[in-house]
């Protein structure tokens, strides 16, 4: 899987998304870039408290293909 940059016009080949957003969370949007789903993640662990924070964490691993893409 490839993921481009359009800010910086950088290409990087994301091998197994999945397992390094379960690994450091909203950490590897912030350094792709992908800042809507940065602001989508905080968000919601904020709105709950943090008692929704394992499955959001768990959501997006399972949803990092389709966000990196």
């Amino acid at each position: 899987m490839q993921f481009y940059n359009k800010t910086t016009n950088h290409t990087v080949i994301a091998e197994l998304p999945w397992l390094w957003v379960f690994l450091f969370g909203f950490f590897y949007f912030m350094f792709h870039g992908i800042w809507a789903h940065v602001a989508i993640y905080l968000g919601a662990v904020v709105i709950t408290g943090g008692m929704a924070a394992p499955f959001i964490w768990i959501g997006y691993a399972i949803a990092a293909p389709r966000v990196t893409r």
